[in-house]
């Protein structure tokens, strides 16, 4: 599905965020499209992305390849995978490519086409269905100007405005008036003065220099947009569109470009892939919602790109692996692809609070990017020391030397994958704590140590998941030092800086720990008093009270959250909000479900997946999982950490964990669904639940409240 020009775009499935952000330097160096194509429009770099592998030209004329390569499609003389790019073998001087399925084509500046890869229909056009692992000819061609690769068939435009076809055609797709594939190239039908053209999943497009659209091949959603759902084996005019100048193609639904700079879409809609706010497929164009001043557009498989002479890229459709680069999983209408790094705020610091002797915490202002924050990545000492979530701008740094002065930094990473650093700071631990002297002592017989009066009547309440300490004001004092200890550890002062109220909030308490403080007072002179009455707090299950803003009493999942919460497996956000109807990320899943069943952390040093780097705040989470065999990632090997988890893979996660015996099925809309025995399974154990219809919806995004509640089936299942 390729339209030709200065780029082409082919994603299925679950792709890395790489090959957008390949398209999207691509769409970027892209000028407007002239109404005619000469050879030395092809000399700019080129990136070309295939079902499951890229393609990317070099201003010397070189094709490197890499990523899937079970057809021979990187063209390398192997059929082995390649994470990084390598050289495709064979000919030079290649001025434009493009990536079917599994295929792959070049054409060289001599005008001759070049293919190799997959060429079970013929798609090489060598006059054989035998796969090449390097470039071969194709047969019969010269004077070519232009290429386009379909899943299974393949296109080539002449100067003299003839287009030439080859490959598969159950559906019409060459457009020679048959449905019979050609192992070679074959002109299609009555098209003449063409000046571009596109191939997409078994049907092709032609725009011709009068500014028209024709098409042939497959339209079962409508993609010919003729108004009909009629396969054509001969080329129809789109009546509809007029004034084109450029066209692509994706795998059920097709774009056009306008002189007047506005976008119109036609063909398959169920992931708003034609970006008019809805998801209803349309037989002929509808304009794009709200978009103007665009110079160039691509069709993915269920998504669509358009670059705006403002230098902007926008995106609409499905989001599942974040082609649409804006962080949400779908858009009916176009949205801002992020392209801008963060930006940080003109007054942003880097903070601490809590330092103690062996520990400080680290606060930090919110980015001001154009997308937000995929995560945070702390540095000390200029190494990486932790990756925390998008949601967290607090980080607690233990393990420190005391008296010790350390270089702190945060780094922000965008979805993007743009990042910008914050500002650094230079912090320096406590030194070792002294206890205070007890205000009864005296040294011979001679006045007591302290001076000034200690506090009295020490109290300590919960505020949310928070230590609340107060006590009675004491005159002439000048400020505070509040002491902790853990269990029958040793006391510790809590505060860098003097407290002058008589309150004081322990932020960094954990639950199920008993916790015991004193507080003691600091006169003008500097010397502290004796110490306080002590109190002993620990933040057990039923003193916790849920006090987020978004949670209504008795709600239905409070218990859940409770529970969760209490046990450290989730947590709020810092604004005082639980979200229980946000989805919940893949790894974010995986993280809870370690937590849950008491995993020890695996940390190998090779990564299982290509998408989770070592360091990671999510790496020892999905390592475990995946060592405990209950997480796999996607078939090109990715784990697409920050996708949505559905219910669907969530049973099935959890039926693997407990190894859950085999239950009847009790929803209606599973029957054929592929996660239908681990959906019974969760359902017999009470885990899981239906809806009211009595459906259980499995391809729907897990919110935070259902995983909660999903979650503390396991803890009651283990």
């Amino acid at each position: 599905m390729n339209d030709i020009g200065f780029f082409s775009l082919k994603l299925k499935g679950n792709r890395r965020l790489l090959a957008l952000f390949m398209v999207i330097s691509m769409l970027l160096s892209l000028v407007p499209l002239s109404p005619a194509y000469a050879k030395e429009q092809f000399t700019t770099p080129m990136a070309s992305a295939g079902y499951l592998h890229s393609l990317a030209l070099k201003p010397d004329g070189t094709v490197w390849a890499w990523g899937d390569n079970g057809q021979g499609q990187l063209g390398d003389g192997t059929t082995t995978d390649k994470h990084t790019p390598v050289p495709v073998s064979g000919p030079s001087g290649i001025t434009a490519i493009t990536a079917g399925d599994d295929h792959s084509l070049a054409l060289k500046s001599d005008g001759t086409v070049w293919a190799w890869g997959r060429n079970s229909r013929g798609q090489l056009g060598d006059g054989t269905t035998t796969r090449s692992l390097t470039p071969v000819p194709v047969s019969g061609l010269s004077e070519v100007i232009a290429v386009a690769a379909g899943a299974d068939h393949s296109l080539a435009l002449k100067p003299d405005g003839t287009v030439w076809a080859w490959g598969s055609n159950y559906f019409g797709e060459l457009g020679n008036e048959t449905m019979t594939r050609s192992l070679t190239p074959v002109p299609v039908s009555g098209l003449s003065e063409v000046i571009a053209v596109a191939a997409g999943d078994f049907y092709s497009l032609a725009l011709k220099s009068d500014g028209t659209i024709w098409a042939w091949g497959y339209n079962a959603s409508g993609q010919l947009g003729d108004g009909t759902t009629t396969y054509r084996s001969t080329p129809a005019q789109i009546s509809e569109l007029s004034g084109i100048t450029a066209i692509a193609a994706g795998s059920g639904h097709s774009l056009a470009l306008k002189s007047d700079g506005t976008v119109w879409a036609w063909g398959r809609n169920s992931r708003g892939q034609l970006g008019d706010g809805t998801t209803t497929r349309s037989f002929t164009p509808v304009p794009v919602s709200g978009l103007s001043e665009v110079i160039a557009v691509a069709a993915g498989i269920d998504h669509s790109l358009a670059l705006k002479s403002d230098g902007t890229v926008w995106a609409w459709g499905y989001n599942a692996s974040g082609q649409l680069g804006d962080g949400t999983t779908i858009n009916y209408t176009p949205v801002k692809v992020d392209i801008i790094p963060p930006a940080w705020p003109a007054d942003s610091t880097l903070t601490a609070s809590n330092i103690t002797e062996t520990s400080l915490t680290l606060s930090w202002s919110e980015d001001a990017g154009d997308a937000g924050v995929m995560e945070y990545r702390i540095y000390k000492d200029g190494a990486l020391l932790a990756t925390v979530e998008e949601v967290t701008t607090v980080y607690n740094v233990t393990g420190l030397t005391p008296n010790t002065t350390y270089e702190f930094k945060v780094e922000a990473v965008d979805l993007g994958g743009y990042r910008t650093n914050a500002p650094s700071a230079l912090l320096t631990t406590k030194a070792i704590a002294t206890t205070p002297p007890d205000p009864s002592a005296s040294s011979g017989g001679n006045m007591p140590l302290a001076i000034i009066k200690a506090p009295t009547n020490l109290k300590a309440t919960a505020i949310a998941f928070d230590i609340a300490l107060s006590w009675d004001k004491v005159e002439a004092a000048n400020g505070y030092n509040i002491y902790r200890k853990e269990g029958t550890g040793p006391y510790l002062k809590l505060n860098a800086a003097l407290v002058t109220s008589n309150a004081y909030t322990d932020s960094t308490a954990k639950t199920g720990i008993t916790y015991t403080y004193y507080v003691t007072a600091v006169g003008s002179d500097g010397k502290e008093s004796g110490r306080s009455n002590e109190v002993s707090f620990n933040l057990i299950l039923k003193e916790i009270k849920l006090i987020f803003s978004d949670v209504p009493p008795d709600a239905w999942y409070e218990d859940f959250v409770l529970k969760l919460i209490s046990l450290g497996i989730i947590n709020g956000y810092s604004d005082g909000t639980f979200r229980p109807d946000e989805n919940v990320p893949r790894a974010e899943f995986t993280k809870m479900i370690c937590l849950a069943m008491g995993w020890s952390l695996e940390d190998p040093d090779k990564a299982s997946f290509p998408d989770i780097a070592k360091g990671n705040w999510a790496y020892k989470y999905i390592e475990t999982a995946k060592a405990h065999g209950v997480i796999h990632g996607y078939p090109d090997g990715t784990f697409s950490p920050g996708r949505n988890i559905t219910r669907a893979e969530i049973a099935k996660i959890i039926a693997k964990t407990l190894n859950l015996p085999s239950g009847a099925s009790t929803f209606t809309d599973i029957s054929t669904h592929w996660a239908k025995d681990y959906i019974c399974s969760c359902a017999k154990a009470g885990i899981v639940n239906g809806y009211p219809d009595n459906t259980f919806r499995p391809n729907s995004t897990a919110t935070r409240a259902e995983a909660a509640k999903m979650i503390a089936g396991v803890l009651d299942n283990k």
